[in-house]
């Protein structure tokens, strides 16, 4: 069911993250085109310009108060970094997501969740540190103590915390931080440094489940790994076959843990118990990137140039 351009594909276009909103549609962000889009149900699509973001858009999520938020990279470049809010009618305001390190990259917000405290929470990959964001745009910031973490997916959890991954190339680990910015830190494999955790989602068992994925410029096959951690860390792990990715992660209507494989062109179903099973996608070189559960109980996905969703 996919959706693409009305000129079948004369305009790049290059949908990456995707989720499902508080209107019943589903909400994605083109990085390539500077858009924010939605689509309903039956596969009508919106697109709304953000010509002022001062950045390049990034991962996108549901906020408590029922409009869309988005990170916006400004690269460096004397833009500041941000994140972004955007009402259902496409009005889109930024705001400043904390000031940059002194080497320049700027905060870098990457993982992007609401909480159960009615804020919007992200991780700064460049600051080592979380960010907490009000709906009405007060920035609240939380260091994380262990040097060049590089935080990258976060989510909240069960308990009530927020839970993120830790994806720095010499330090891998799931962290869990309360809302006053305590944080506990679970580190994975020691003795491989290369596995690095990516995404994170809560699972309707109460845990926290996390892909990883190893450094392809240093290991040439891909490898990738699904695990679990419960609130109490402890951690189980569902290695996938040889050649296998897991890039975004969501928990589908079904129960089961749905991700995209760009590496196989597929989209992978596991269920809580760990069992495992792929589909390949039709178009050849897909590039299926983000994931989300949205309306009339099916699985939407960013593929390349076009949105799809897998009943």
């Amino acid at each position: 069911m996919p959706w693409q351009p009305a000129c079948g594909g004369c305009v790049q276009v290059n949908p990456v993250s995707i989720a499902a909103g508080h209107d019943g549609n589903v909400w994605f962000v083109d990085p390539l085109s500077n858009v924010i889009g939605r689509i309903t149900p039956s596969g009508v699509a919106t697109k709304f310009d953000i010509p002022n973001s001062g950045g390049s858009l990034g991962n996108i999520a549901a906020g408590p108060d029922h409009n869309m938020w988005v990170g916006v990279n400004g690269g460096g470049q004397g833009h500041p970094d941000g994140i972004g809010r955007i009402d259902p009618t496409g009005k889109f305001t930024k705001f400043q997501a904390g000031a940059a390190p002194a080497y320049g990259f700027g905060t870098g917000p990457a993982g992007i969740a609401p909480g159960s405290d009615g804020n919007i929470w992200f991780t700064e990959f460049w600051s080592n540190a979380i960010g907490r964001m009000s709906p009405s745009g007060q920035l609240t910031e939380f260091p994380i103590s262990t040097p060049g973490t590089q935080p990258r997916g976060i989510v909240a959890g069960p308990d009530g915390n927020l839970w993120f991954t830790e994806s720095s190339r010499f330090h891998s680990a799931i962290a869990r931080m309360t809302p006053s910015g305590a944080i506990t830190e679970w580190v994975l494999h020691p003795d491989q440094p290369d596995f690095n955790p990516y995404s994170i989602v809560s699972g309707p068992d109460g845990n926290l489940w996390y892909s990883e994925l190893v450094y392809l410029a240093h290991n040439p096959i891909p490898a990738g790994n699904i695990a679990k951690i419960t609130p109490a860390g402890v951690i189980t792990n569902y290695p996938l076959p040889s050649g296998s990715v897991a890039t975004a992660l969501a928990f589908g209507p079904d129960g089961n843990l749905w991700f995209t494989d760009p590496s196989r062109n597929g989209i992978g179903r596991m269920t809580t118990t760990g069992t495992y099973r792929e589909f390949a996608l039709p178009k050849r070189n897909s590039q299926p990137m983000g994931i989300a559960a949205g309306p009339s109980g099916r699985m939407w996905l960013t593929e390349g140039n076009r949105i799809a969703s897998i009943g």
